[in-house]
């Protein structure tokens, strides 16, 4: 690619299909708690995910929240569960 040339951004709904992949629709609604029409709303940028909706969706779709808001930093990231303790 052209150093000079930018990239062009991909929008919020681009990030959460291209961060989807395999998965189905209603496997990530179910993982959000969600409708699968939400789900294809937000991937065809007709809506947006609510704030209470967000980590649910990052963890979901193995990416940071920072990269799924912008588009900037970590993509997809392997998480850790949350809620355990290592006792």
């Amino acid at each position: 690619m052209d150093p000079a040339v930018e990239p062009i951004p991909r929008s919020l709904g681009q990030r959460i299909a291209d961060a989807r992949g395999a998965k189905s629709k209603a496997e990530l609604a179910r993982a959000v708690g969600v409708d699968t029409k939400t789900v294809y709303r937000w991937e065809h940028d007709k809506a947006e995910p609510g704030s209470s909706q967000i980590d649910p969706l990052a963890r979901a779709l193995g990416v940071s929240i920072i990269w799924l808001l912008t588009g900037e930093g970590e993509g997809p990231i392997e998480l850790q569960p949350t809620g355990t303790d290592d006792v």
